[in-house]
């Protein structure tokens, strides 16, 4: 056949024999009927040897206790989990050493009020700030022309002085 006229096939070219169905339950219940084949089996095929049931378990014991020594191989070991970890490390650190900015911070980055802060928990003097100060920082006009009010002096002397020290003096 050519493939062109393969749309055009109607029959599947599969055929039975005619009257098939209709016989072939009376074949199939004559078969059943028929006494030969049961007449010429003797047994069914299967035996248990002679003392099975008695020996099963010392067989079955034995077996287990020979298999005790067998050495047991853990999914994870720590050398691997060790090894794997050390890489993932190894790369995370290249990962952030290529790819983070390195800007570097000046001192105009820095807050004023962490710089107040800090200079408030050193407990630095006078002395030791000078040196850092230039002409044009110190003026005496800041010292002059500061107004202080009198209950601040005296929370001040309170809290920082001596009262006895203060009278006899």
């Amino acid at each position: 056949m050519k493939n062109n006229k393969l749309h055009n096939i109607k029959s599947t070219g599969f055929k039975t024999p005619d009257n098939y169905f209709e016989s072939l339950e009376d074949a199939i219940y004559s078969k059943l009927a028929e006494d030969t084949l049961s007449s010429k089996i003797n047994s069914n095929g299967f035996e248990v040897p002679e003392d099975y049931f008695e020996t099963f378990d010392d067989k079955v014991l034995s077996a287990v206790n020979e298999n005790d020594s067998t050495k047991v191989i853990p999914p994870f070991s720590w050398k691997k989990i060790s090894y794997i970890s050390g890489i993932a490390a190894s790369l995370v650190l290249i990962f952030n050493i290529l790819f983070t900015d390195t800007d570097e911070l000046t001192f105009d980055d820095l807050e004023t009020a962490s710089i107040e802060n800090y200079l408030l928990n050193e407990d630095l003097n006078a002395y030791e700030i000078a040196p850092y100060l230039g002409a044009s920082e110190l003026d005496s006009n800041d010292f002059v022309d500061t107004n202080i009010k009198s209950s601040d002096i005296e929370d001040y002397l309170i809290q920082n002085s001596d009262v006895e020290q203060l009278i006899t003096d």
